[in-house]
């Protein structure tokens, strides 16, 4: 590792590994500036949603539990993503995916507090198979 490399890694900018090119130069950080200043955000629109959903979710829980409520906003942009996939049509078939991040939102949730899980009144079986029975 170069001398150039160790102050860049010091300073927190990325480099290429490849080419042992900064990844964003100083005329990008300064344009990244320019469009900020005129109120163009720079993210992707994932990062954009993450962030949504973020600062709705700790407004909910009163700023606890960041780390459970980045755990929720990820789940929710794979959900988002797969359903986007899913539309798109990309030969995969993304059901069991969606149903397991879907349960994982909602086990989520209900730790934070979001929401709570309904439980079905059961009935016991011996009923159940009774009533068959007599149909």
């Amino acid at each position: 590792m170069n001398e150039a490399h160790k102050q860049a890694m010091r300073e927190g900018r990325e480099r290429s590994p490849r080419f042992g090119k900064s990844l964003f130069s100083a005329n990008d950080a300064r344009g990244y500036a320019a469009l900020r200043a005129l109120g163009i955000d720079c993210r992707t629109r994932k990062a954009r949603r993450w962030a949504a959903y973020y600062a709705q979710f700790i407004d909910q829980t009163g700023g606890k539990h960041a780390k459970l409520v980045e755990t929720l906003c990820g789940l929710l942009i794979e959900r988002e993503d797969l359903q986007r996939r899913q539309l798109k049509g990309d030969g995969h078939d993304h059901t069991f995916m969606l149903a397991k991040v879907s349960q994982s939102i909602v086990s989520t949730m209900d730790r934070l507090g979001i929401v709570k899980k309904v439980e079905k009144e059961r009935r016991p079986l011996r009923e159940t198979l009774m009533e068959r029975a007599n149909d």
